[in-house]
């Protein structure tokens, strides 16, 4: 399977590291098996290390969510190319939300949350409960400051700051 999904490219460590996870997780791998065209696309179009460290990010939250056999996860539901979430996570018996996955590429602080918020507020629907993880290295998590960056962006949209938003 690891092969069909990478080319070639085992010796990436981000290639590595999914190819374990379809190696520990059947129910990942049959996921990594319905979605495999995505996935290559998103590897192939993944040209440097950082990008592919986004689609590892996105990938390693569908593998610790299908670790869970009550979860059923849905890939780029809203059909890929489009402007939406990349995952419907549904809980068995429950309501489903949406969950987008960013990862930021450099340190954290209130400045730099406007960059992955705004694009990715953009993709979620209004009319469904959505989740916005925001992957991050290391231990760089403690260093953000999520309820400071929502009011900052309130704040400007209050001001009506139209160039800032436009600009994003």
């Amino acid at each position: 399977m690891a092969a069909r999904l990478f080319d070639g490219a085992e010796t990436d460590p981000v290639a590595e590291d999914i190819a374990g996870w379809l190696a520990g997780s059947a129910r990942f791998r049959a996921f990594a098996e319905a979605h495999r065209d995505k996935i290559r696309k998103k590897l192939r179009i993944a040209t440097d290390i950082e990008a592919r460290r986004d689609v590892r990010a996105e990938l390693g939250a569908a593998h610790l969510l299908l670790a869970d056999r009550r979860i059923e996860v849905a890939f780029e539901a809203y059909g890929s190319g489009k402007a939406g979430p990349d995952f419907t996570v549904r809980f068995r018996g429950e309501r489903s939300f949406n969950l987008e996955v960013t990862r930021l590429r450099r340190a954290p602080g209130q400045a730099t949350l406007g960059g992955p918020l705004l694009p990715k507020l953009r993709q979620l629907p209004p009319s469904v409960p959505n989740v916005l993880l925001i992957a991050t290295e290391g231990d760089r998590a403690g260093a953000l400051d999520l309820p400071g960056a929502a009011h900052a962006l309130k704040a400007r949209a209050d001001a009506k700051e139209d160039a800032f938003f436009l600009t994003r």
